[in-house]
């Protein structure tokens, strides 16, 4: 995969990182990211770019998987983020 490719995807994902933490915490707020899937086998190319465009927040390890997070926020209401959800059915 090309460097360049590489390195748009880690610019896009910190914006799509940054936008989603703007309105949940300030902007000096260390917040914590997980990186899951299979973006995490391409390397510093990526990690590395990425850690500097969410700075000050950094990566933590995952502690599920994306399908545990869905149950997360189906089981919580509780979650700082709740005002973002939509939530659909009984």
């Amino acid at each position: 995969m090309s460097r360049a490719v590489i390195s748009a995807a880690a610019d896009h994902l910190a914006a799509t990182v940054r936008a989603a933490r703007a309105p949940l915490f300030d902007r000096s707020a260390a917040v914590p990211v997980a990186l899951l899937g299979g973006l995490t086998t391409l390397g510093a190319l990526l990690t590395d770019r990425l850690a500097c465009g969410i700075a000050p927040s950094r990566f933590v390890p995952a502690q599920g998987s994306a399908l545990d997070g869905a149950a997360t926020l189906l089981e919580r209401e509780d979650l700082p983020h709740e005002a973002y959800v939509v939530r659909r059915g009984a």
